[in-house]
């Protein structure tokens, strides 16, 4: 398949069948939440979701939330200066579609949005430290690891 076009669209029903289709490899799969999870937990209040389509074909998913820290439990370096944060909490790209450039520029895409959307200028996000391709990934696209002390994860953030 040749790629002529990625984009980001708004999760509706019809399109919940399909993300529900999508594949990772074996490898992945202990470090990716099931779908259906994540369809659940994007009912949460802040939370926003978003499918990875290329040429109409859904091949992926993004799931972040925003919001204010009201608990005072966030660590300040992953806050902006209104001690609002904001995290890419699932972002996946089918099997079939992988290797491909796609997630590259899909999560490029999906940060301009979250700043033009929410005026957001700090985001953060985490991977299992067994993830490396998830790893070189945000680094090329532009977030940086920092010294927030995660068991089984890395802590990377992206700022504008």
């Amino acid at each position: 398949m040749v790629v002529t076009t990625v984009r980001l669209q708004e999760v509706t029903r019809s399109i919940e069948k399909h993300l529900l289709a999508l594949e990772v490899f074996e490898d992945q799969r202990a470090f990716i939440a099931p779908i259906e999870q994540s369809l659940k937990l994007a009912a949460s209040v802040d939370h926003f979701q978003v499918a990875i389509l290329v040429d109409q074909v859904v091949v992926g998913y993004a799931l972040y939330f925003t919001t204010l820290d009201r608990t005072g439990n966030i660590p300040q370096q992953l806050k902006d200066s209104a001690g609002r944060y904001t995290e890419v909490v699932r972002f996946l790209v089918d099997r079939h579609f992988q290797r491909r450039g796609i997630g590259t520029v899909a999560l490029s895409m999906l940060v301009d949005h979250i700043c033009a959307t929410h005026g957001a200028v700090k985001i953060w996000m985490s991977y299992c430290k067994g993830n490396t391709a998830s790893g070189k990934l945000f680094r090329k696209v532009g977030f940086q690891q920092i010294d927030v002390q995660e068991e089984q994860e890395f802590v990377l953030v992206f700022e504008t």
